[in-house]
């Protein structure tokens, strides 16, 4: 599991935009795995919709972190 700085001050969207860049991949590559289109992904991104919980799971996969990570932005304990 990747280890990101702590991202706490970003909202949801920002986050994921921010792991999207750190592995270096597209919106179509995050649609692709999530099996949604672009706009969704954007939506997203930009905060306009919240992804259902087994889409936050699998954009944690996508991104090797955790879920908790995902929607919080702190490091877990466990994996500081």
């Amino acid at each position: 599991m990747k280890i990101y700085k702590n991202t706490e001050e970003l909202s949801l969207g920002e986050r994921i935009k921010y792991l999207r860049k750190e592995n270096n991949l597209l919106q179509e590559d995050v649609t692709d795995a999530l099996g949604v289109c672009r706009s969704t992904c954007s939506h997203y991104e930009r905060g306009f919709t919240i992804p259902s919980i087994s889409k936050s799971m699998k954009l944690a996969e996508v991104f090797q972190t955790s879920i908790s990570y995902l929607l919080t932005g702190k490091p877990d304990k466990n994996n500081r």
